[in-house]
C-alpha cells in the first residue's frame, strides 16, 4: 500500500515549544489522503466488523447443566491447564471451529459462575469417561477373554470325565477281557487233561474191549477157524492183554478179566489141539487107505 507518511512519525523531541501542541485525528487524516483500492478494504473491513454473529458454541443447544459444588479458583486453574490440546488422547477440547453439535459446548454463553461450574463438571466427567475408556476396553476384552477361557475350562472338564468314563470302561473291559482269557486258558488246560484222561482210558479200555472180539472169533462154529488169517492175531492180542491185567490187578473187575482171558486162550489151545487131531487123523486115514490100495 503506498501512501504518503508524515515527515515526522517517529517519536517528536520534547522541547518547550511543542509539549503544548497536539495533532487531531482530522489533521492526521487530511494530512494522509488513502487511494480509492485502501477506502475500499477499509469499508469492507468496516462492514465484516459490524456484523458480529455469535461464536458456533453459543448457538447450539443448551446442555443439561448437572449440579456440582463449587470449586476452588485454583483447581479450576489447574483443570483449564489440563483442558489445552494435546494433553491426553481424547480429552475433549472446546473449538470454535468444530462444525456440528458436540455436546459438550454451551448452548447459551456463560454468565453466572454456577452455569460454569455445571460445564466445568460436564467436562471433568468426560474427561474421566475418556481416561477410563481404554480401561474399560481392556477390560471388557479381559471378561470376553475369560469367559472364552471358562468355556473352554468347562469344555474340557467335560472331555476329561468322557476320557475318564470311557478310561473306567476300558479298565473294566480288559479285566473282564483278561478274566475271560484266564477262563479260557483254564478251560483249554481241562480240555486237554480231559483229552489226555479219554486217551488214557480208551488206551485202557482197549484192553477189556479185546475180551469181546476174542470170545467172537473163538465161538465161531466149525473147525477150521484157525485157519483163519485174525486167528493168531486175536490169540496174540488176547496174550498182550492177560499180561496187561496181571500187572494192573489194581484196576476194576481186573481178575475177573484175567480169567476170561485165560478161558480165551484155554479155548484157543483146545481149537488148534482139535484141528490138529482132526487133521492129523484125516492124513493118516488117507496115508492108510492109499497104502491098502497098493
Amino acid at each position: 500500500m503506498a501512501s504518503k507518511r508524515p515527515p515526522n512519525l517517529g517519536t517528536p523531541s520534547v522541547n518547550a515549544n511543542t509539549q503544548s501542541q497536539m495533532i487531531s485525528l482530522d489533521a492526521w487524516e487530511s494530512s494522509v489522503p488513502l487511494q480509492e483500492k485502501q477506502l475500499q478494504s477499509i469499508a469492507v473491513w468496516k462492514h465484516q466488523g459490524e456484523q458480529k454473529p455469535l461464536p458456533l458454541k453459543f448457538e447450539e443447544d443448551q446442555v443439561v447443566p448437572i449440579s456440582r459444588p463449587g470449586t476452588p479458583l485454583r483447581t479450576l486453574k489447574q483443570r483449564e491447564g489440563s483442558l489445552r490440546p494435546g494433553s491426553r488422547p481424547g480429552t475433549p477440547v472446546l473449538n470454535q471451529s468444530t462444525r456440528g453439535r458436540h455436546p459438550l459446548h454451551p448452548a447459551h454463553p456463560i454468565s453466572t459462575p454456577q452455569q460454569f461450574h455445571d460445564w466445568f463438571a460436564l467436562i471433568e466427567r468426560s474427561i474421566q469417561h475418556s481416561q477410563e475408556t481404554h480401561f474399560r476396553s481392556h477390560l471388557s476384552q479381559l471378561t470376553e477373554q475369560l469367559d472364552k477361557c471358562t468355556g473352554l475350562t468347562e469344555k474340557v472338564n467335560r472331555v476329561d470325565d468322557d476320557v475318564i468314563r470311557m478310561l473306567s470302561a476300558w479298565k473294566s473291559i480288559e479285566e473282564g477281557g483278561r478274566s475271560l482269557q484266564e477262563a479260557s486258558e483254564q478251560l483249554v488246560d481241562e480240555k486237554n487233561r480231559l483229552i489226555e484222561v479219554t486217551d488214557a482210558i480208551s488206551a485202557r479200555l482197549a484192553y477189556f474191549q479185546e475180551l469181546e472180539r476174542a470170545t467172537r472169533m473163538l465161538n465161531h462154529p466149525g473147525d477150521d477157524v484157525v485157519l483163519q488169517p485174525d486167528f493168531l492175531i486175536t490169540v496174540e492180542r488176547v496174550d498182550i492183554c492177560l499180561e496187561y491185567l496181571q500187572n494192573h490187578r489194581d484196576f476194576r473187575e481186573a481178575d475177573i478179566y484175567i480169567l476170561r482171558f485165560q478161558q480165551c486162550l484155554i479155548r484157543a489151545m483146545s481149537l488148534i489141539k482139535i484141528f490138529f487131531t482132526a487133521s492129523f487123523r484125516n492124513l493118516s486115514a488117507d496115508v492108510e487107505r492109499q497104502l491098502a490100495e497098493k
